[in-house]
């Protein structure tokens, strides 16, 4: 795990840890199944670019 993490902060990535309800994670990983995505953070990722990107267009 030390190596993917070690790739992850070379790449320029961020480690972020937070709680969410429950109800969102199942949401998460609906979307994760659906979208044929490995894990929750790449859902997270998505749709927290596609929110900032909205906000700076709005």
């Amino acid at each position: 795990m030390k190596a993917h993490r070690a790739r992850q902060a070379a790449s320029g990535r961020q480690q972020v840890s937070c709680w969410l309800p429950a109800d969102l994670v199942e949401r998460i990983d609906q979307l994760k199944k659906q979208r044929g995505l490995r894990a929750r953070a790449e859902v997270i990722e998505q749709e927290l670019r596609r929110l900032i990107e909205a906000e700076t267009r709005a």
